[in-house]
C-alpha cells in the first residue's frame, strides 16, 4: 500500500475512535405503557408515540387474564394490540418489550410462584404468551419487581434469589421453544442502586448464565442524595468491578427497564434535568443496552386518590394526550441517540 493510502487509513482510524459513545452505540430507547392493564387504549397510545422518537415499548400481558379457568390458557385483547404496536415498532427499528408477570389466584394464593405446581403453570403461561410473539424479536422480561410484593397479595414476602433462579430454570427453555427469536430479561430489580446484594445472589446462583441480560429499575427522584452524575459513576463502577457481577454487567449488559420522574405541568428546571440528565447517563454507558422511560401518558385518574400523588404523573404527556413540557427536550435526547 502506498504511504498515501497508510496515512489516510490511520486518519479514518482516528475518526472512528473519537466518535462519541452515544453516536457510536447501538442503545434502545423506549418507554412505557398501559395496554395490559386496560385504562390505556391502543389508537391513543399509536396517535402519541408517532410523535416521539422512542423506537421501543413495553407493556405487559399478566397471567391472571391469560389463565381465568384453572389449567385452561386464552389470549386477552391485549395480545392482538401488542402485536400490532410490534409491527409498528419493527418499521421504526425497534421491538416490544413484554413483562410476563404478577400472580394467579389457582396458585399459592396469587403470590410468587414458589411450589412445584406454581412453577410448571407459570412456565406454561409463559410458553403460551411467547408463542403468540414468535417472529416478533420480542424482549420478555420474566416478572416484574420479584425481589418486592407488587402485583401480589400482600404477607409472602418478597421473592428471593434463589426462589428466582428456580423459575428461570423452568421458564426459560419454555418460553425459547415458542420463541426463538426472542431475548429473554431478568426481572427490572426493584430499588435496583440499593439492591445489589440480591443481584451477587442472583448471579452466584448462575442466574445470569442464563438469561440474555439483567434487568434493573433505576429510579432516583426519591433519594436525595442521587444525581445523575452519580447514576453515571454507579453503573461506571459496577461495571469495571473484578468481581462476578461486573463480568455479567460487561457480558450481558443491562436493561434498565424503568426509569423516570414524575413531572407535573409546571415542573421545575431541576426536575426536569434530573429526568433528562439521568436519562442522557444511562443511555451514554456501555454496559446498558436499552433504557425504558416511566411512562409514556400519566394513568387513569382513578387509579390514584389524588392528581398530586407522584404515582400519577409520570407521563411525558397528560392522560388525555397533552404533551408536557419536559416532553420536547426528552424526545430531542432520544433523537439524537437514533442519528
Amino acid at each position: 500500500m502506498k504511504l498515501a493510502g497508510v496515512i489516510w487509513m490511520c486518519l479514518l482510524s482516528l475518526a472512528a475512535a473519537e466518535v462519541p459513545a452515544s453516536d457510536a452505540r447501538d442503545v434502545m430507547l423506549g418507554v412505557n405503557t398501559h395496554l395490559g392493564q386496560r385504562w390505556q387504549r391502543l389508537p391513543l397510545t399509536n396517535g402519541i408515540f408517532a410523535k416521539t422518537e422512542f423506537v421501543s415499548l413495553r407493556d405487559e400481558v399478566y397471567w391472571s387474564r391469560v389463565e381465568l379457568v384453572r389449567g385452561e390458557l386464552r389470549y386477552p385483547a391485549e395480545i392482538g394490540e401488542l402485536q400490532a404496536l410490534a409491527r409498528t415498532l419493527a418499521v421504526k427499528g425497534g421491538r416490544l418489550v413484554v413483562v410476563l408477570g404478577y400472580g394467579n389466584k389457582f396458585y399459592d394464593n396469587g403470590r410468587h410462584p414458589r411450589s412445584d405446581a406454581a412453577i410448571v403453570a407459570y412456565a406454561n403461561y409463559c410458553r403460551f404468551v411467547a408463542k403468540a410473539f414468535s417472529g416478533y424479536r420480542v424482549v420478555f422480561e420474566v416478572w416484574n419487581e420479584w425481589n418486592s410484593e407488587l402485583g401480589v397479595p400482600q404477607g409472602g414476602g418478597a421473592g428471593s434469589p434463589s426462589e428466582y433462579v428456580k423459575l428461570l430454570r423452568a421458564v426459560i427453555p419454555a418460553i425459547r421453544s415458542a420463541a426463538a427469536d426472542a431475548t429473554i430479561v431478568s426481572t427490572g430489580l426493584a430499588r435496583g442502586v440499593e439492591e445489589m446484594e440480591w443481584l451477587r445472589r442472583f448471579i452466584s446462583l448462575g442466574g445470569a448464565s442464563i438469561v440474555d441480560g439483567l434487568g434493573l429499575h433505576l429510579y432516583i427522584f426519591n433519594k436525595p442524595s442521587w444525581t445523575a452524575s452519580r447514576l453515571k459513576s454507579w453503573l461506571e463502577n459496577i461495571s469495571e468491578e473484578t468481581s462476578p457481577l461486573g463480568d455479567a454487567v460487561r457480558q450481558k449488559g443491562v436493561y434498565v427497564t424503568e426509569f423516570g420522574v414524575p413531572l407535573k405541568g409546571g415542573a421545575s428546571r431541576e426536575m426536569r434535568s434530573e429526568l433528562i440528565d439521568g436519562l442522557e447517563a444511562l443511555a451514554e454507558s456501555p454496559v446498558v443496552r436499552g433504557v425504558w422511560v416511566y411512562q409514556l401518558v400519566d394513568d387513569h385518574p382513578s387509579r390514584y386518590r389524588s392528581s398530586s400523588d407522584y404515582e400519577a404523573n409520570f407521563g411525558l404527556f397528560d392522560f388525555e394526550g397533552n404533551p408536557k413540557e419536559h416532553f420536547g427536550e426528552v424526545n430531542e435526547l432520544v433523537g439524537r441517540f437514533r442519528r
